[in-house]
């Protein structure tokens, strides 16, 4: 059998000092860089682009949602993973509902939390569903309707 050799490769003594070796290697100058002086000189400084104003601020009481002001265009595909993160949303809604045990195995109803879930899984639908396909859109479209019922019904 080959021998194991253990080497205490710490930086610092059991009271908190410096190692000798790691002393020395730090005073000692850096002999790579001594050794290739800079010899290209600084590229010349650019000027910097000109700032643009700051967008001015929405008035009190506009209304982003009902046209009033413009929404930025997004991308009409939607991002990689976004069934996964509708999936993983709607067992948020599911397990505030009381009807999927949390992480820990707790049960919990939280009817207001499960709403929140379930309008943010309405607006990644609005927001994605005209980049997705015809069958994506039918799941999305299906389960969010049957989150929507069941919590009406737990709603009473």
């Amino acid at each position: 059998m080959g021998e194991i050799r253990v080497t205490d490769k710490r930086m610092f003594t059991p009271d908190g000092r410096l190692k000798e070796e790691f002393e020395r290697a730090l005073a000692e100058p850096d002999t790579e860089a001594e050794a290739e002086p800079e010899t290209r000189s600084a590229p010349p400084a650019e000027p910097e682009p000109a700032a643009q104003p700051p967008a001015p601020a929405p008035a009190a009481g506009a209304d982003w949602a009902g046209g009033n002001l413009p929404l930025p265009e997004g991308p009409v595909a939607p991002p990689p993973g976004l069934m996964e993160l509708f999936e993983f949303v709607s067992g948020w809604a599911l397990a505030c509902m009381g009807d999927v045990p949390l992480p820990d195995g707790r049960l919990v109803r939280d009817l207001d939390a499960s709403r929140f879930y379930i309008d943010l899984l309405g607006a990644l639908h609005e927001r994605f569903g005209r980049g997705l396909s015809a069958q994506e859109l039918h799941f999305v479209e299906s389960y969010l309707d049957q989150l929507r019922l069941r919590y009406v019904s737990r709603r009473g």
